[in-house]
């Protein structure tokens, strides 16, 4: 279902989200790979900064994928998402690994 900030939105407007939030990522990502190893100390908010971008681009790729009728269409872009998402989780875990924290 497609969450109420979203409704109305077109496949671009999505597809330019996307865009914004993967940019968004890079950066929460970059912080979280320098924390893990020059700052443990903020290995903690650099995650939640990573984390808070999860639930943005799952909505929007819901919302992405409620634009179109293709079904296979929309399989691969929930994929996506989630691949995105489970690489995410997967760095996080080995940032606080290679910390000691």
């Amino acid at each position: 279902q497609v969450p109420a900030s979203k409704a109305g939105s077109t496949n671009q407007q999505n597809k330019e989200e996307l865009i914004a939030l993967s940019r968004e990522l890079a950066s929460v990502t970059s912080d979280l790979v320098t924390a893990a190893k020059n700052k443990p100390d903020q290995l903690g908010p650099a995650a939640l900064g990573a984390c808070a971008v999860v639930p943005k681009m799952v909505e929007t790729a819901v919302a992405l994928a409620a634009t179109t009728t293709d079904a296979t269409a929309q399989r691969e872009q929930l994929k996506d998402v989630k691949a995105t998402v489970d690489s995410l989780l997967t760095l996080i875990r080995a940032a606080k690994a290679t910390s000691g924290k």
